[in-house]
């Protein structure tokens, strides 16, 4: 009985998110026998899909800010986790709080985008853990003046 075994190896056309991508099949001979057998080609072709990989925002807080009767949140120190190396990705953006008035520990909503040559092969999962402190807003009285007064 001899002995002959296949293996094959598939390649992408490319390495980006897409389906009905076209790979390319090689297929090599192995085992104690396999000197004695030829294959009717060594490659083929079949489609297949890239899915995009999801990638996680750490390291983000919300800078504290004063009361101005608005929601809009900056959020700082984001980066991401997954991205695969040598890829060009990275994350912008900002955040609402769920209140435009002074408090702490209030609710933010991110909105992240990712940006770079390689962005559109990933996606992003918001955070959602993410809160914020709005002081009060320091006032300053002017136009005082002192009344006249007999004693």
């Amino acid at each position: 009985m001899d002995v002959v075994s296949v293996s094959a190896s598939g390649a992408y056309d490319t390495k980006n998110v897409g389906t009905a991508k076209t790979v390319t099949i090689t297929y090599t001979l192995n085992g104690a026998d396999n000197a004695k057998y030829t294959l009717a080609s060594n490659t083929s072709t079949t489609t297949a899909a890239i899915t995009a990989k999801g990638l996680t925002v750490t390291g983000a807080s919300v800078s504290t800010r004063a009361y101005n009767g608005l929601t809009n949140a900056t959020i700082i120190g984001a980066s991401l986790s997954g991205v695969v190396s040598p890829d060009v990705v990275t994350v912008s953006g900002n955040g609402t709080f769920a209140s435009a008035n002074a408090g702490s520990s209030i609710p933010v909503t991110a909105a992240f985008i990712l940006n770079g040559t390689d962005a559109s092969n990933y996606t992003v999962t918001q955070p959602t853990s993410l809160a914020g402190t709005i002081t009060t807003a320091a006032l300053t009285i002017t136009g005082l003046t002192g009344n006249n007064k007999t004693y």
